[in-house]
């Protein structure tokens, strides 16, 4: 058996200092507090993963603030820091590269005006292949210099990342995790249907035998342009999904995939 952590929506900001202004240290507290306390089982914790919204406004001191309680997370489960898995949301966007007016902003409307997979993958393409200072990720930095650490990194030569987990099932059966950037074009502007994943990033997808594929993505399809093909991906190679973004804790599953939230 495997046992996963999976935390999302942690919103690390400035304030998140353990002073009086810090509204969330009771959350996080009884949240640790929880975690001490081993599951039902008595299993082993063996992963963290964590579906985005890391930081509160892409600002490298607030995940520097989020590393100082990851490391307790750390410290109450016993997951090695090797053993974390993490995907940007829109709150990891630091949006004082994304303002009116400026390129990438322009770039952003393009992409939602056009309606069409066709331009999606064109424009896309372009700008990862094409821009020398990849723009695209700039909004992204700081989310990346922290990333880095745990080998979940967004390039423009790798959007998404996937991974083996070093722990195998009782029958040897492996699982392979898939973390999805869904913040490539978050804004201001941001709405149900108006955010994109680019197939791009579903494109090393694949059926392995022995292998059981886990995906990792902060918006849920419903808020995708590009929702179709990415819900298509989802439900043919992974069986298990974990979403965050919504703030609602659920679970909805059919014969084909569960998803969590």
């Amino acid at each position: 058996m495997i046992t996963f952590v999976h935390l999302s929506d942690i919103h690390f900001s400035p304030r998140d200092d353990l002073s009086q202004f810090d509204l969330d240290k009771q959350i996080r507290r009884a949240l640790l507090e929880d975690l001490a306390l081993k599951p039902a089982d008595g299993a082993s914790y063996d992963g963290l993963l964590i579906t985005g919204d890391i930081a509160f406004g892409g600002k490298l001191e607030q995940y520097k603030r989020a590393q100082i309680f990851l490391d307790e997370v750390f410290t109450q489960t016993g997951i090695p820091a090797t053993n974390t898995y993490l995907v940007p949301g829109n709150h990891d966007v630091d949006r004082d590269f994304v303002i009116p007016g400026l390129p990438l902003w322009d770039s952003h409307a393009k992409l939602r005006q056009a309606a069409s997979a066709v331009v999606w993958r064109d424009v896309i393409a372009k700008q990862l292949q094409r821009d020398p200072l990849h723009s695209l990720l700039a909004p992204l930095g700081a989310y990346n210099n922290f990333s880095q650490g745990y080998g979940c990194l967004t390039t423009p030569d790798k959007l998404a990342w996937h991974r083996i987990f070093p722990k195998a099932l009782e029958d040897d059966t492996r699982v392979r995790l898939h973390g999805l950037n869904s913040a490539l074009i978050s804004d201001e502007g941001d709405a149900p249907a108006n955010l994109l994943v680019s197939e791009f990033q579903t494109s090393d997808f694949e059926h392995s035998i022995g292998v059981i594929d886990i995906v990792l993505c902060h918006h849920p399809p419903e808020w995708l342009m590009d929702k179709t093909p990415i819900r298509d991906a989802l439900r043919t190679f992974a069986p298990l999904g974990l979403f965050g973004h919504e703030h609602s804790t659920r679970v909805t599953a059919d014969t084909r995939q569960v998803q969590l939230f």
